[in-house]
């Protein structure tokens, strides 16, 4: 929990740090102690975004836009309520999917493949709209500027390097902790370091008890909310290789297209941290479904699972529900317990965290910016990594002063990679017959009846609005009476 505050870490870092433990200790602690880091990093890394407005980590993105937002507006203490109670409730919910689904959801995840993913993260992008903060066209413009910059790099279908300018960082492409970093985090370093005195407007005010009661309240008044969120998290965690970053962002586009009032979203509005948060805790009991039941990772940090696995002599599959089936159980109740402990110590340590909020901002801002440039050039010692922050930063500062909306850019960019090689991949393979697949045409199918729903539901809030504008006040009424 305290590494998982620091920018930059997050849970893969920590893991890889740990992993020749493995070597020395019973493999069963070591399991433990792997899961409990893995739910409670995602739990701590809220910290540090909802107080300073510094994501930790991409994942935390999400959270951000509405949770700094409202501790900015004084609920401070309210938006950590509602965090650590959506991890702990989303994180338990997946556990509990994990252990209802790996017999039933084998066949399920068999059948998954390029195809299958090209049409989720189609049906991700189709949710740029929805992230555009009221501005529809400055939403889908920034998005398609997203995925442009996801296809710098080699292409997956002739190998020719695109966008590289013969620059030889660009070769690979952009990071995706770099982009979002920088997008998110090097903004609000500018803006307290052009504040005086301790973080703006970030102190929790009132009374820190009753603030962090009514952001549990809130969660259970937004019950619904919290499990679709959570479906969600387990359903983007079940399909490998797509990551907790789009299973955040399809939890917050989800929950701006499904409210009725979309006014308060990116100003504070306690349902933009209900739903990412429920969903990226709930989204690694979906990640072990792959990896326990058939071997294979569902996001990067269950390769590192995979491979304490296979050091000690394990190879997941069939046995994890047979002969290992003690190793799963293991597993479940690790992934649930850590989230309930990890939330509580969190809901616990508020009132000392807090105190951060009073420091003078020379003092943070020298650290965050310490560990920002650590995070982005620890994994591949390269200084162009620094450099792609800081332009990304200014860009992001940018954007937010003229009110063009970042989240469409951060989901373009994570999108586009994996929509391009799975297309490639399907159309190599399969020609144009993947469209006939099955479950292709379920998704499609679920998709367009999606679409259809969100236009039938805007179009009814818009006429609710017109007759609400149309209709005459009850003064009028009164007087034309008289």
């Amino acid at each position: 929990m305290i590494l998982g505050v620091i920018p930059g870490l997050g849970g893969i870092t920590i893991l890889a740090l740990l992993l020749p433990l493995t070597y020395t200790i019973d493999f069963q602690y070591s399991i433990v102690l792997m899961t409990a880091i893995l739910a409670v990093t995602i739990t701590s890394d809220t910290i540090p975004t909802i107080l300073i407005g510094v994501p930790p980590t991409a994942g935390a993105s999400a959270t951000l836009l509405d949770g700094h937002a409202m501790a900015l507006n004084g609920e401070a203490a309210r938006a950590l309520g509602a965090s650590y109670t959506s991890s702990i409730i989303g994180g338990v919910l997946g556990a509990i999917c994990l252990w209802l689904s790996i017999p039933i959801l084998r066949p399920f995840v068999l059948a998954f493949g390029p195809p299958e993913i090209f049409v989720v993260a189609l049906w991700g992008l189709s949710m740029l709209g929805a992230l555009s903060s009221g501005n529809m066209l400055k939403g889908l413009a920034v998005g398609f500027f997203g995925i442009l910059l996801g296809t710098i790099g080699r292409s997956p279908n002739s190998g020719i390097y695109r966008y590289s300018f013969d620059i030889p960082y660009l070769i690979d492409g952009l990071k995706i902790v770099t982009v979002s970093l920088g997008l998110f985090a090097i903004p609000e370093v500018i803006k307290m370091a052009t504040a005086k005195g301790s973080i703006p407007g970030g102190k929790i005010r009132g009374n820190l008890l009753r603030g962090q009661l009514q952001g549990m309240a809130d969660v259970f008044r937004h019950w619904a909310l919290l499990i679709r969120g959570s479906l969600i998290g387990v359903w983007i965690g079940v399909v490998p290789g797509v990551g907790a970053v789009t299973a955040d962002w399809f939890a917050y586009a989800h929950a701006v297209q499904s409210a009725k009032d979309k006014s308060r979203f990116g100003k504070g509005d306690v349902r933009g941290v209900i739903a990412p948060e429920a969903s990226n805790n709930s989204c690694k009991g979906g990640d072990f479904i792959p990896t326990l039941a058939f071997g294979v990772p569902g996001s990067a940090s269950m390769s590192l699972v995979l491979g304490a696995f296979l050091i000690a002599g394990i190879h997941p599959g069939p046995n994890m529900l047979t002969t290992d089936i003690g190793i799963t159980y293991t597993i479940i109740w690790a992934l649930a317990l850590a989230n309930i402990v990890g939330g509580g110590i969190c809901l616990l340590a508020t009132s000392q965290i807090a105190k951060l909020l009073y420091l003078p901002q020379h003092y943070l801002i020298a650290v965050i910016t310490t560990f920002l440039i650590l995070a982005v050039y620890i994994g591949a010692k390269d200084i162009g990594d620094i450099l792609v922050m800081i332009i990304f930063g200014v860009l992001g500062f940018a954007m937010k002063q003229y009110g063009w909306a970042r989240p469409p850019l951060i989901v373009g960019f994570v999108l586009s990679n994996i929509a391009e090689w799975n297309f490639v991949i399907s159309i190599t393979l399969m020609g144009i017959s993947w469209i006939w697949r099955p479950m292709v045409l379920g998704m499609i199918a679920i998709f367009v009846l999606n679409q259809i729903w969100t236009f039938l539901k805007e179009r009814q809030i818009a006429r609710d609005e017109a007759v609400k504008r149309l209709a005459p006040s009850p003064m009028k009424e009164d007087n034309d009476e008289d």
